[in-house]
């Protein structure tokens, strides 16, 4: 070891603060000691005092106690002199004022009693406070009956023996358990005064057994960090033993005392170790391409570090691939679900954002077109070429160019190094030279209808043309939907102006028709006859003694009575057209209609008397008997339950 560092003098007059040297831990050692005696210094004050707080309350509780316990007995005795006052002078006053201490004082200072009491825990002193609740409620109630004896019955002898014998009795009693309570309360504080005199006894006792533990915890300090420093050594050959068996410990720490050097030492032949150790991190945050740092070629956990950067690489290009194609799928497939309102919108947009998704610098999107007589063709739809929308019309037919060969192969179509020449006559995207092709034939069902046409710079890798192919489904599927959609709303925009013109000729013919003048008036009579007669029927309907409740096929209400008014609470108004399970949830239509041997013209009477539990608006729930007959006016099968409480 080399000589070099600080000399002897100077060494004895720094203050060091560090575990790694003799001076060190004796400094430690001493500051620890410190420490710990300021602590039991604390430690003893706080405990001492928390039991004097402690030993102050208590006797604080218990002059609180005495106090309040005087102070009841001073206004029993004050209810007994006004009693006797009341009957001397039969003053109404003295009787009042007992009352208001029946009333408020007793119970007011009693609560606080209690109050006091429950802090000590004491149960015998529990136990005479309810001897004594029920001793002042005795008196009360003997006051209350002298009083009633001197006002009312004026039975000498009974006023007597209540005033001379239970009165008295009763106080007497007070007094003893008041005097029990207050010997109680100073018995405990005479065994609390005890407690504290022993207490301090033993706090000398703790204070010598803490200082002597605190000695001890000192020494074992100071005496392990002394073992530490004489062990350095052996943690240096461990270090240097472990790197000779290939492992790769941490670095030795560094190190002021004698073993400085040889610290130093074994960490810089761990540097070059340390360097394959970074590149796996490296390898493990995706940088593949760090280079090792003091590698030498040979070394075998060199070349193991090597070969798995090449094989995380690989399965790092897989997963991004992957994520790129996920992540492109659900891009168009939200495309597709906001752009399906029009065909030429929806090929705009997905030809637009898959040349930006592919870097594409052109790209042209065909759709096959059967609606004319003529022989199909494909229809250019949207184009778009270096970040420009490009609005052209173009035709190809299904066996013209590349375009045309994609349809009837219903292949993907891949050119690599397209001559500038060929690219004018075989594609349909203009006259730029791309030098890679692709055009995408987009399948349903085993069919083609559509072409994507996509050039580029760059090729094209193959989980590109793996998402192309998936994406192929969908947007196929797509344009099905859409153009149907689209001839859907054509058929329905035609069926709307042939009902407008219907509606124009049954104006015209309204217009000729003042012949029919005679026989509409004919109509009006019998329809102010029908009117009279369904008035009639109204009025039948809502006499009856039953509700009566008429429902179409689906369960719909059409006719209510007032009789259903007075037993579901729903008015007319508010029931027609709503379900009948709105009034009897557990009604089931279908299943109740069951034909019985009953049969009349335009008539089938269905099950009767059957039981159910209905709910009125309330949602009030009660039984009613149900009777079901099937109608049926003018071809309309109508169902009319007639419903009667329980």
């Amino acid at each position: 070891m080399s000589s070099q560092g600080i000399s002897p003098t100077r060494r004895r007059i720094q203050l060091r603060f560090d575990f790694t040297s003799l001076q060190g831990v004796l400094t430690w050692t001493f500051i620890i000691i410190a420490v710990s005696v300021v602590g039991v210094i604390y430690f003893i004050f706080s405990f001492w005092n928390s039991a004097l707080q402690e030993n102050r309350n208590l006797y604080q509780v218990t002059q609180r106690i005495l106090k309040e316990s005087d102070q009841l007995l001073d206004q029993v005795k004050r209810t007994q002199q006004n009693l006797t006052t009341y009957i001397l002078l039969n003053e109404q006053q003295y009787v009042n004022d007992n009352r208001k201490i029946w009333l408020v004082g007793i119970p007011a200072t009693k609560d606080s009693l209690y109050h006091f009491i429950s802090q000590t825990n004491n149960s015998d002193a529990k136990v005479v406070y309810i001897s004594l609740g029920k001793q002042l409620a005795e008196l009360q109630q003997t006051e209350e009956q002298a009083i009633i004896a001197f006002e009312s019955v004026r039975d000498k002898d009974l006023l007597r023996k209540l005033l001379k014998i239970d009165i008295i009795t009763t106080v007497k009693n007070i007094e003893k358990s008041i005097a029990d309570l207050n010997h109680l309360e100073r018995k405990r504080v005479e065994k609390i005064e005890e407690g504290f005199a022993a207490q301090r006894s033993n706090f000398l006792y703790l204070i010598i057994l803490i200082g002597f533990v605190l000695i001890l915890i000192t020494y074992g300090i100071g005496l392990f960090l002394g073992v530490n420093i004489l062990n350095g050594n052996i943690t240096i050959r461990n270090f240097l033993e472990q790197i000779s068996r290939g492992h790769l410990p941490d670095d030795l720490d560094r190190r002021q005392d004698e073993f400085a050097g040889i610290a130093r030492a074994s960490n810089q032949v761990k540097a070059s170790l340390i360097a394959i150790q970074n590149y796996a991190v490296a390898v493990s945050r995706g940088n593949f391409d760090t280079n090792l740092i003091h590698y030498e070629p040979g070394s075998e956990m060199g070349e193991i570090l090597l070969d798995m950067g090449r094989n995380l690489q690989a399965v790092y290009d897989e997963d991004r691939q992957q994520g790129w194609s996920i992540q492109g799928l659900a891009k168009f497939a939200d495309i597709i679900r906001r752009s399906s309102d029009s065909i030429e919108h929806l090929c705009r947009q997905v030809i637009i954002d898959l040349t930006k998704h592919l870097e594409s610098i052109q790209g042209g999107f065909f759709v096959l077109n059967e609606d004319d007589s003529a022989k199909p063709y494909l229809a250019l739809i949207a184009s778009y070429a270096y970040g420009r929308e490009k609005f052209i019309q173009k035709q190809v037919d299904l066996e013209e160019g590349l375009v045309g060969r994609a349809f009837q192969e219903k292949e993907i179509i891949l050119l690599d190094d397209v001559p500038a020449s060929y690219l004018q006559i075989g594609t349909a995207l203009g006259y730029a030279s791309p030098n890679y092709l692709l055009i995408l034939p987009l399948l349903f069902e085993g069919r083609t209808i559509g072409i994507i046409e996509l050039a580029s710079f760059k090729k094209y890798e193959p989980f590109e043309i793996d998402f192309l192919q998936k994406l192929s489904e969908t947007l196929a599927s797509a344009i099905i939907s859409v153009i149907t959609s689209q001839k859907n709303r054509a058929l329905l925009d035609e069926a709307q102006k042939m009902t407008d013109m219907l509606k124009n000729q049954e104006r015209e013919l309204k217009s000729n028709a003042l012949e029919l003048l005679e026989a509409q008036e004919e109509i009006e009579k019998r329809y102010k006859t029908a009117q009279k007669e369904q008035q009639k029927l109204n009025t039948i309907l809502n006499n009856i003694t039953e509700g009566i409740v008429v429902t179409n096929e689906k369960g719909e209400i059409v006719l209510y009575n007032y009789t259903a008014e007075q037993i579901f609470a729903y008015k007319e108004s508010e029931i027609l057209q709503q379900r009948i399970t709105q009034l009897i949830p557990t009604y089931n239509l279908r299943a109740t209609v069951e034909l019985s041997s009953l049969h009349q013209e335009n008539m089938k009477v269905l099950k009767t008397q059957e039981v159910f539990e209905a709910i009125d608006k309330y949602k009030y729930r009660f039984p009613v008997y149900v009777n079901l007959t099937e109608l049926i006016i003018e071809d309309e099968r109508l169902y009319c339950c007639m419903i009667k409480k329980m």
